[in-house]
């Protein structure tokens, strides 16, 4: 989201910037409490995998100028931004066999850029202000919640967020 403002006058300049961005995102991948894992026959269970893989970027910039014999120029950025991955094996009642592997994996990787630019040229007096805001939140779970044997078990949860602010 890109928000951009100019304002100019010969006694009195003022730009005014403001960019609000709200960003939210659920990524599951989830086998529900009391589920049943059948195998067909006299097939044995080879192994069991359940993955959530998420990977956003995102990118808020408010930017304004005032030109005037006083000038003021405020810009505001607000990032209210969240991201929550999981995956699970719900709970049983009775024991999961596997042959070979059971995998777990939830990640979650967010690239943010928020950026405030504020420019005042005043004859005596420019005043500009920026600010850049940020609400962060995430979040990567992975979970096995039932009794299981299996040559490997692996679970895993990874959560990268990185944030550049510029004002």
């Amino acid at each position: 989201a890109k928000a951009v403002s100019d304002g100019t006058a010969a006694r009195l300049g003022v730009g005014a910037g403001i960019a609000v961005g709200v960003f939210g995102i659920d990524v599951m991948s989830i086998v529900a409490d009391n589920t049943s894992i059948k195998v067909v026959g006299d097939a044995a269970l080879k192994g069991v995998t359940v993955t959530s893989d998420h990977d956003n970027t995102e990118a808020l910039q408010a930017q304004a100028g005032s030109a005037g014999g006083i000038s003021i120029t405020p810009v505001l950025a607000l990032l209210i931004s969240g991201a929550h991955v999981e995956s699970s094996l719900g709970k049983y009642t009775y024991l999961l066999n596997a042959t070979e592997d059971v995998s777990i994996s939830a990640k979650s990787n967010c690239a943010r850029e928020i950026a405030a630019n504020a420019s005042a040229a005043g004859g005596s007096v420019g005043v500009g202000a920026s600010f850049c805001i940020s609400v962060l939140n995430d979040s990567a779970t992975a979970a096995l919640r039932r009794s299981m044997r299996a040559r490997t078990v692996k679970i895993v949860a990874v959560c990268r967020s990185s944030l550049k602010s510029t004002s």
